[in-house]
């Protein structure tokens, strides 16, 4: 197979931001019942926000406007990686199916719920998840 393309590695980076920023966004609330509170502190302190505010939920508009930023950053960088699609080997795209479909999922539960990042909807996951791999396969997609 030999080493991957440039093309290919730019698109997992851009996918692996999606993935690591959606993550903290999935992981809130876990974290939180353990007193963490794990946001980006710029974006915190744009909205006026700290975290001793957010982990008393003293602010729940500025939180979700810090949620629909870091989904606007997430979104940005799945749509470079989509860009990418056309340059990277077909046989490759698999590998970026199921980090894909799990981002994709994790956006579809945070607009669910409004950007309420105390919604316990978050923590659930993607249920056709298989199928959503097959699909992608059979298509030559991510």
């Amino acid at each position: 197979m030999g080493s991957p393309t440039t093309e290919f590695v730019k698109a997992a980076d851009e996918l692996g931001s999606a993935y690591a920023i959606m993550n903290v966004i999935r992981s809130f609330l876990p974290l939180l019942a353990m007193g963490i509170v794990l946001l980006p502190l710029d974006l915190l302190g744009l909205h006026s926000l700290t975290p001793d505010r957010v982990y008393n939920r003293k602010d729940p508009v500025a939180v979700t406007h810090v949620v629909k930023d870091m989904v606007q950053v997430a979104l940005t960088h799945i749509r470079t990686s989509r860009e990418l699609s056309p340059s990277v080997p077909r046989s490759l795209r698999p590998c970026l199916a199921a980090p894909a479909s799990v981002v994709e999922n994790i956006i579809s539960n945070v607009k669910k719920v409004n950007y309420n990042i105390y919604d316990p909807v978050l923590q659930k996951q993607h249920p056709f998840l298989m199928w959503s791999l097959l699909a992608k396969r059979f298509l030559g997609r991510y």
